[in-house]
């Protein structure tokens, strides 16, 4: 998968999930080379911290507040980042996160 499937106009499939936190982190989403975009959402009242790193830690990476609005990666601009794992952690609590993934679809 390369920025000129992209170009190319080629298919692609979206997927949405929605994952319960705690305070210990867990895995939002696996690694997934095919993955074009990927868009974290926060519905809930509890901060949330987005990491590449395992375990997550609340505040070291990319925090998502109740307020604040969804945190949205493309491989053009991001690369590498949309098709990593990566794992969250809340705050206080168990909130639930949205989750949504865009993939090229197989030639």
């Amino acid at each position: 998968m390369c920025i000129e499937d992209i170009r190319l106009g080629r298919k692609t499939r979206a997927a949405q999930t929605r994952v319960t936190l705690g305070v210990v982190s867990v895995l939002t989403v696996g690694n997934a080379f095919d993955r074009v975009s990927l868009i974290f959402s926060n519905p809930s009242a509890a901060s949330v911290t987005f990491s590449i790193n395992n375990p997550a830690v609340d505040g070291e990476g990319i925090t998502i507040a109740t307020a604040d609005p969804p945190v949205k990666l493309n491989i053009r601009d991001d690369g590498r980042l949309v098709t990593s794992q990566w794992f969250a952690v809340a705050a206080v609590g168990t909130p639930t996160v949205d989750v949504f993934e865009t993939f090229l679809e197989e030639k």
